[in-house]
């Protein structure tokens, strides 16, 4: 089973994995590295469907911050314990070592999840559409802003001039129009105005007041 959007049927890694290509695990002790977001399209996590696959053995969990199932606290140090579910060992990676050692690899054919780690991420993607596989990168705020190709294509991304902090990024105006192109900062190329910023101009060249009327409003909080 996999996620439809709307006539877009999207399947995750492990739902390949675990469906079609489970054979790649066959005849092998390996171990998974985990979360509480490690789930498939039906929301059915990593370690429950893995430990059920025929003729393979997953032998070890692993389990970055947070822990397996999301129990521990932002930054908070996890100890290695037992998963209540698989009955499987559960290996700190965040406790004491942030990494695996060799005595905690030992007797493992594979370990699920170091083919992606070792990859980038976009080469990734475009390896695994190229196959047939819906992929996508879990986007950072520099991969929007620096790497994604096809924002870069769209130049979603312009510059505006703000009065204190000079020219700063902003997303563009999405339509694109030939004869009067679209720009976000406007004739006047600046953003959005600070607080107060524009009040003589508005209170003063706008609304006819002088300066004096202006100022006394300003001391009495008015604005």
């Amino acid at each position: 089973m996999s996620a439809t959007i709307g006539n877009v049927s999207v399947e995750t890694g492990l739902d390949v994995l675990v469906r079609r290509r489970g054979s790649l695990l066959r005849s092998r002790r390996f171990g998974l590295v985990a979360h509480q977001a490690s789930v498939d399209s039906r929301h059915e996590h990593a370690a429950t469907l893995l430990a059920d696959l025929p003729r393979a053995r997953l032998v070890r969990l692993f389990a970055p911050e947070h822990g397996l199932w999301g129990a521990a606290q932002d930054h908070a140090p996890i100890a290695g314990t037992r998963d209540p579910v698989t009955g499987l060992p559960v290996v700190s990676l965040y406790g004491e070592r942030r990494a695996p050692t060799l005595s905690m690899l030992r007797g493992l054919d594979a370990l699920v999840g170091s083919w992606t780690k070792s990859r980038d991420a976009y080469q990734t993607m475009l390896a695994l559409q190229r196959a047939g596989v819906p992929a996508g990168v879990c986007q950072t705020a520099g991969d929007r802003c620096d790497n994604d190709p096809q924002l870069a294509a769209l130049s979603w991304l312009t510059e505006v001039t703000g009065t204190k902090i000079g020219r700063w990024p902003l997303a563009e105006v999405p339509v694109k129009l030939s004869e009067s192109p679209a720009y976000i900062g406007g004739r006047i190329d600046r953003g959005a105005p600070c607080y107060g910023e524009d009040n003589n101009y508005v209170y003063g060249e706008l609304l006819g007041m002088s300066g004096e009327e202006i100022k006394t409003l300003a001391e009495e909080g008015v604005i």
